[in-house]
């Protein structure tokens, strides 16, 4: 609650002590008095609007403050949650040295197989992310594709990408594959994970494949906090293919 309410409700409740110090003497005198014209009636009149007056407006104020204060807060909460977002979105997207350990421990068992990662629109946040992303594949032990471009990275400018109901739509990498969601999803239901004293699940029974690596890739980034997701994309993947795309943010 604001400050001016807290000032209102102390300052109306203080109003009323008189009201109570009183015991409804000057109401049951305003009665007796019998004539409305006389002027000690008139004084009563005037104490009574005084001593039960000041209370009311006091009171209402406070309502009207208390109010005013919970749409102020309501404000207040939704420009902090749009600052939140904002802080977010223009935040860079990096892979720091400790998400990169633990990415390294969290692949040991997977195959190591060349993982291609592809950028659409070109930007400091999505080269930055890219390059962070194929230095920590590189430590983890994966090998590029090889027809990458420079640093390890296919690029198409031109590409543009397909919102799907059933995804978030805001996560940092999409693995695009040429299976539908429902056979991906097959492939994480079906691995099996080591348990361990961490809060991290490792992969160990990972085939060679491409969608059961990229599979565990994507739970892999996930539990490193980076947001990943699938989508079936078979214009930019073959048969049994499948690759890393950086999402603009």
């Amino acid at each position: 609650m604001s400050l001016s309410f807290w000032i209102f409700l102390i300052v109306s409740l203080v109003s009323m002590v008189p009201c109570f110090l009183d015991h409804g003497e000057t109401w049951r005198s305003y009665k007796n008095e019998q004539f409305i014209t006389d002027p000690k009636r008139g004084k009563i009149l005037l104490k009574l609007i005084l001593l039960w007056g000041i209370p009311a407006l006091f009171l209402i104020a406070t309502v009207i403050s208390c109010f005013e204060s919970a749409e102020s807060d309501k404000e207040i909460g939704e420009l902090k949650e749009k600052n939140e977002a904002l802080e977010v979105k223009v935040k860079p997207r990096r892979i720091s040295f400790q998400q990169r350990t633990n990415f390294v421990a969290l692949t040991k068992y997977i195959p190591k197989i060349p993982i291609k990662i592809l950028i659409g629109q070109e930007g400091k946040d999505t080269e930055e992310l890219g390059n962070d992303l194929r230095e920590t594949l590189t430590m983890a032990g994966f090998p590029h594709n090889a027809d990458a471009g420079g640093w390890g990275i296919n690029r198409d400018p031109t590409l543009l990408v397909s919102q799907h109901l059933e995804n978030t739509n805001d996560s940092d990498l999409i693995m695009f594959s040429h299976l539908p969601d429902g056979e991906t999803n097959h492939i994480l239901t079906t691995m099996m994970w080591q348990a361990t004293n961490s809060p991290f699940q490792i992969p160990i029974n990972v085939a060679t494949n491409q969608d059961s690596v990229y599979g565990a890739l994507i739970h892999c980034f996930d539990q490193i906090g980076i947001k990943s997701e699938w989508n079936r994309a078979r214009e930019q993947v073959g048969t049994n293919e499948c690759l890393i795309f950086i999402r603009v943010k």
